[in-house]
């Protein structure tokens, strides 16, 4: 609450900075407030403490969160061309309030303080640091959001000066490809419903790799081809959710209340190393080399394909004993319930059918109609 509420504050004061340095300064404590936003899974951890239902409440809530970016540049213009810029700020700092008073209305404290929580917190969060499946799965994170920070980065040159697209051609693809992660998000739930988190993080490795196979192809014969291009993008779009979807569940299970420390460190790693080590290399290569299209496409199938291989050899190949424990779990309750099914389906049958209402003979009503 006291960070959302430093939110409010500084979008306020870039609404109503008087120069630049002022505004340069608000926008200083809108990136500091937005720290709050690593507590937002550690609460998802904490109010669905089961893998399968947290995986659909984080199916919503990042559905929720790609979906407002897509929409967000368009209302933003809207009301800048209503309001001003400063109107935006003003604006954005009303709807800030209202969710205010919503999380205080209605959202409890999903982590109690109590003696012995420091040391607790500080220890869980050295052993997040060394434990090798766990650091395996944040590296294969960081790789998957390096890629996608390189689409990000060097799509305008790929797409509108290589391949020679429309500015409106343009924004018909860039709407394409990000809206083709939400029914990723969809139907990563649908998988983790139907074979289990790990499950899920199997099938998501699949596809993913389906994927950087389809970038090598594009990057071997088909580097002018705006349609394959567009198509594998789609694939590789589609197959994050599943597995980042399976990568977070798996990544906050065996953590006792330090899911704010652990999403941090997370958080802290993905977006650092995921930008200077993979991002900003692979854009100058694109961007300096003479086939940007060819030269995107094999960075994005060797960051693929890395992605991959972590996953495979720090954690899928020899998952930790609650991963396994939880997929037993799993495919414990999906028998019963199979069982159960089937037992009920086979008492419908067995039942016997419902006589049909004994009405008059038909010879009798025959007589009457003459």
């Amino acid at each position: 609450l006291f960070h959302f509420a430093l939110m409010i504050l500084s979008t306020l004061a870039c609404g109503w900075a008087p120069d630049i340095g002022w505004f340069l300064a608000g926008r200083l404590l809108q990136g500091l407030a937005e720290g709050v936003g690593v507590v937002a899974n550690a609460t998802l951890r904490d109010i669905f403490p089961l893998a399968e239902e947290r995986a659909t409440a984080m199916s919503v809530f990042m559905s929720v969160s790609l979906i407002s970016p897509m929409v967000a540049p368009t209302i933003g213009g809207l009301l800048g061309g209503l309001l001003g810029w400063r109107g935006v700020f003003l604006v954005l700092a009303a709807g800030m309030a209202l969710s205010w008073v919503l999380l205080w209305a209605g959202l409890p404290e999903t982590l109690a303080a109590g003696p012995g929580v420091d040391e607790e917190y500080w220890g869980e969060g050295l052993r997040v640091l060394r434990n090798r499946q766990l650091m395996s799965l944040v590296a294969s994170l960081t790789i998957i959001t390096g890629v996608g920070l390189l689409f990000s980065s060097t799509m305008p040159l790929v797409m509108q000066q290589e391949l020679g697209l429309a500015p409106l051609q343009f924004a018909v693809f860039g709407g394409v490809v990000a809206g083709s992660l939400v029914p990723g998000l969809l139907l990563g739930d649908r998988i983790c419903q139907r074979f289990g988190t790990l499950g899920m993080l199997r099938i998501g490795m699949a596809v993913l790799a389906m994927s950087a196979v389809l970038f090598a192809a594009c990057a071997a014969c088909l580097s002018r081809s705006a349609w394959m291009f567009m198509g594998t993008e789609i694939v590789f779009n589609m197959s994050i959710p599943i597995i980042c979807m399976a990568m977070e569940v798996l990544y906050m299970q065996p953590l006792d209340n330090v899911f704010a420390m652990a999403e941090a460190v997370k958080t802290a790693i993905t977006s650092a190393a995921g930008t200077l080590v993979l991002s900003v290399p692979s854009t100058i290569l694109v961007s300096k080399g003479n086939d940007g299209v060819r030269n995107y496409c094999i960075c994005m199938a060797g960051g693929t394909f890395l992605a991959v291989a972590v996953a495979w050899v720090g954690f899928v190949s020899r998952p930790p004993e609650y991963a396994l424990e939880l997929q037993r779990m799993f495919e414990e309750e999906a028998q019963a319930q199979h069982m159960t099914g089937a037992k009920e389906a086979e008492a419908a049958r067995a039942a016997p059918a419902p006589k049909a209402p004994q009405g008059k003979a038909a010879a009798a009503l025959l007589e009457r109609v003459k």
